[in-house]
């Protein structure tokens, strides 16, 4: 371990803290990458990082770790993040059928996982990432259609230069460092137009 390598520990540790089950099928999958001894951390976070070769860690005891977990752990079972998410929602929607929500979520392989486990529940979602050109805008439209999809998924991308005032909901699956970035997604909700007297955070 060389001096000041703790900090290339960060990004799976906070990776881990957003979703277990997502991050460990994320490593897993690097067991059948071209670079399997490498955990491609910049193109995976969901905003508009260029790739960086020499800023990618090493960290093959994470590979030799998930897989050795994920035979005898299933996380996706009994992933109570998952399970308090699915449970709020079913709640609010009892109440409020035809609301908008927006879920952010930091990290691409957290927000591929929730749009699968989602969708096997019954929920409509639109997505949207860095990097993701036109598709991004499509994936808007989308969204704002009356008769799209309920939730938005969302990487940092979405906090950013979007208008979603016809929502009044933002769900945090995951939270940021910076808390001026909490203000930015909500102030993608909050703002001219919005008729709700409140937003839900």
């Amino acid at each position: 371990v060389t001096q000041g390598s703790g900090l290339l520990y960060v990004m799976p540790e906070r990776q881990t803290s957003s979703s277990m089950p997502a991050v460990l099928q994320y490593w897993q999958d690097t067991l059948r990458s071209e670079h399997p001894n490498y955990i491609d951390l910049s193109d995976r976070i969901g905003g508009n990082q260029e790739e960086d070769e020499d800023e990618r860690p090493l960290l093959g005891f994470l590979r030799q770790n998930a897989q050795s977990l994920g035979n005898h752990i299933n996380f996706r079972r009994n992933d109570s993040k998952y399970a308090l998410l699915r449970k709020a929602l079913e709640d609010y929607y009892n109440e409020n059928p035809n609301e908008k929500i927006v879920l952010f979520a930091y990290f691409r392989p957290t927000l591929d996982y929730l749009k699968e486990r989602l969708q096997e529940d019954g929920h409509s979602c639109a997505l949207i990432y860095g990097g993701m050109g036109r598709r991004k805008y499509e994936q808007l439209e989308y969204f704002e259609n009356p008769k799209g999809p309920k939730i938005l998924l969302s990487s940092e991308v979405g906090s950013e230069g979007i208008n979603l005032q016809f929502a009044r909901v933002i769900i945090n699956f995951d939270l940021p460092w910076n808390p001026m970035r909490i203000e930015q997604r909500i102030g993608r909700l909050d703002r001219i137009g919005q008729k709700a007297d409140k937003i839900q955070v």
